[in-house]
């Protein structure tokens, strides 16, 4: 995972649009922000270089993010989960192409709180092994049931034969 942070922060209490605010850390961090009136809803998603372009073994950085929410050195799963939806919010991390991603929403009394999480997050996640276990057993049912399915099936037959010749590990 590249240690260079790219913090993309959309703050909005939900609706309506205004300005971007774009504020550059001097830890190399970047934060746009946007406000909006409306609905008290604090949301933010932070994106992190990195992604499934290129990796070594297929499906590391996925289930490296799927247990980014599962406990830190402060913080177990329950207490990450409860600190937004205690707040009638969520937390979430997946992966793209080329980013790690954590979405989450709160309400603005939540946000101090769910700031510290996510803090825990970034700095100092465990990677719990029995989470782990759980976790790889979930991806795989999920590719088995992918595959049981026509049209995801017929999909990567179509990839395998569109880039055939390519390395795709």
């Amino acid at each position: 995972m590249s240690v260079f942070l790219i913090i993309f922060f959309l703050f909005s209490l939900a609706y309506g649009g205004a300005k971007l605010k774009e504020v550059n850390l001097e830890n190399g961090v970047k934060l746009i922000i946007k406000e909006t009136k409306g609905r008290g809803v604090v949301a933010g998603s932070i994106f992190i270089k990195s992604g499934t372009h290129g990796e070594e073994k297929r499906g590391t950085t996925n289930l490296m993010a799927r247990l980014l929410t599962k406990g830190t050195k402060t913080f177990s799963s329950y207490h990450i989960a409860s600190a937004f939806e205690d707040w009638g919010g969520s937390i979430e991390a997946s992966t793209a192409d080329d980013y790690i991603y954590i979405n989450f929403s709160t309400r603005p009394e939540g946000l101090e709180q769910g700031l510290r999480v996510i803090e825990s997050i970034l700095l100092e996640p465990t990677f719990p092994e029995e989470q782990l276990q759980v976790e790889k057993r979930r991806v795989i049912a999920s590719i088995r049931s992918r595959r049981e399915d026509g049209f995801e099936l017929a999909m990567e037959r179509l990839r395998l034969i569109t880039y055939r010749g390519h390395l795709m590990k």
